[in-house]
């Protein structure tokens, strides 16, 4: 039976919990017999600040197969969006020290995937700052060949007018 990796949901400081899910862990049975699967908590529980262990068992009329188990952590951001953290960092500096100053921080500069998280960035960013931020998209490798710091291409497409390229 193989149970889903640990699961990571940040949240910011004023809620105390949220929900997490997960796919249903994979169980093959030697004898083709139909398992049914069950976790405590389940998948889209409510869990509050810190680290609740889950328990999958796949059972067989009433017996236990198999088990397994992983974690759910919840951790609490200063700034929290779709289950990341966020930092906006006052520090004039170049995008390589810049990034460097994000990893030492276990962290990275954003890779923006939505139009939501784009105006989320937005919204924090001019509220703490008077002139632009450094955000993950960047031409290093090739000049005006934009892409983000996860190594995607920037989609032309997906933010038509709303990056100044």
């Amino acid at each position: 039976m193989n149970c889903p990796a640990d699961v990571e949901v940040h949240i910011d400081q004023t809620v105390t919990g949220t929900t997490a899910s997960w796919d249903a862990p994979v169980v093959t049975d030697p004898n083709n017999r139909e398992l049914q699967v069950a976790c405590e908590p389940s998948s889209g529980s409510e869990f509050l600040t810190g680290v609740t262990s889950v328990k999958c068992r796949a059972m067989y009329e009433q017996s236990e197969q198999a088990t397994c188990s992983f974690n759910v952590q919840v951790t609490v951001c200063d700034i929290a969006f779709m289950s990341s953290c966020y930092e906006f960092i006052n520090s004039k500096q170049t995008f390589e020290k810049s990034r460097d100053l994000c990893r030492v921080r276990n962290a990275d500069f954003v890779a923006i995937e939505s139009e939501a998280e784009r105006d989320f960035v937005s919204v924090h960013q001019n509220d703490q700052f008077s002139s632009s931020a450094l955000i993950g998209l960047n031409d290093i490798d090739v000049e005006n060949s934009w892409q983000w710091i996860d190594g995607s291409p920037l989609l032309q497409d997906d933010f038509q007018g709303l990056f100044m390229l």
